[in-house]
């Protein structure tokens, strides 16, 4: 069986299948919150929720602005596991970095909220945050690429995270009503079938 080869890629794919099928369109704007609130219930929280939305898009935060003082971080350096031969047997290339998370003043506090959330599994019982690396052959390499994954998760974190709209509308007493009738159809066809 031969694969075709698409000029598009998977993503792209799945966006087509997923709007071809759904009634979103792929540009949200008030319009289209307005349409799906035509009871007008709950409108007021999502124009809200689509305004910080848009306020949370404004911002421009690269991974280069966020520095990473050294001097608060404890370095250890260890043994790494893994292939390699004699030289991870003799040499201590692993590095681990840790600080405490609490005591950091160079993170802001609702930044430390996201990290102690969202990366529990690299925190342990007194608050640190512990990152490893040994990919390298060297203790600098490895070094180097946990500040750099340190940074990357401080970014992730500093970045405030976009409410969800809710674009389906609130069921009406009509669409209640409908929705309840089809159930009641489907079951009495189920009852009527028989067992042998």
């Amino acid at each position: 069986m031969k694969y075709l080869i698409r000029s598009f890629s998977f993503k792209q794919f799945y966006q087509q299948q997923f709007f071809a099928f759904s009634k979103r369109p792929k540009q949200l704007d008030i319009d289209t919150i307005i349409e799906s609130h035509k009871s007008k219930v709950g409108l007021e929280d999502e124009l809200k929720k689509y305004e910080n939305n848009l306020k949370i898009d404004q911002i421009q935060l690269n991974l280069k602005d966020i520095q990473i003082p050294k001097e608060h971080l404890e370095i250890r350096y260890s043994k790494s596991s893994g292939a390699g031969g004699q030289h991870i047997n003799k040499t201590n290339s692993k590095a681990e970095i840790r600080f405490n998370i609490d005591t950091a003043k160079w993170i802001e506090d609702d930044v430390k909220k996201r990290l102690k959330s969202q990366y529990q599994q690299h925190i342990n019982q007194d608050n640190y945050l512990i990152l490893q690396c040994q990919t390298g052959r060297d203790q600098d390499s490895n070094l180097r690429e946990a500040i750099e994954k340190l940074r990357q998760i401080i970014w992730e974190c500093s970045l405030p995270e976009k409410e969800r709209l809710n674009l389906i509308p609130a069921e009406t007493k009509d669409l209640q009503k409908k929705r309840i009738d089809v159930k009641r159809k489907k079951s009495e066809v189920k009852s009527t079938r028989s067992i042998r």
